[in-house]
């Protein structure tokens, strides 16, 4: 389920994540980790914790997923 605004300025508050450039990689690894950027609903979906549009439905699409983010990376 998408975040609510209030919900999303809380979890920007306490990590920092208004300004991502200088978020130290801790912060950003426990941004992560609160589910308030990516989460997995309760169909196991990958979902974009702010708009709820699903990123990836299966193990395949996950393993997709993590390879595209890997090729961006560099």
């Amino acid at each position: 389920m998408p975040m609510k605004f209030d919900e999303i300025l809380k979890q920007r508050d306490k990590y920092h994540a208004d300004n991502m450039e200088t978020m130290n990689i801790t912060d950003y690894r426990a941004f992560l980790e609160t589910g308030a950027l990516i989460e997995k609903d309760h169909h196991g979906f990958v979902r974009c914790a702010l708009s709820g549009e699903m990123l990836a439905v299966n193990p395949e699409q996950t393993d997709a997923l993590i390879e595209f983010l890997k090729g961006i990376r560099d």
